[in-house]
């Protein structure tokens, strides 16, 4: 069973990538909706995951901060972001 997290502070967003994901076999989802209750999953939970999938600015984390914490526990990682610029 794979392992998979989505951190996003927008329900909908939540809503829509799970409905995606929930099309594929052997998967788990799990979601936090703050970089708080991401930190719980992993270090508190110590659940060992195969992707994330990141808001790259939560209202806990305005600056990324979500994104490089993923990244120390080198988890393949998709951003999202509304900003368009460089």
């Amino acid at each position: 069973m794979k392992h998979v997290l989505i951190i996003d502070d927008s329900k909908f967003i939540v809503a829509l990538v799970q409905q995606v994901l929930e099309s594929l076999e052997n998967i788990t989802i799990y979601t936090a909706l703050s970089f708080a209750q991401a930190k719980m999953l992993i270090e508190v939970e110590k659940i060992n995951f195969h992707i994330a999938i990141v808001d790259l600015n939560l209202p806990d984390a305005q600056n990324g901060e979500t994104v490089d914490y993923i990244n120390e526990f080198e988890i393949p990682t998709i951003v999202l972001t509304a900003s368009s610029d460089r």
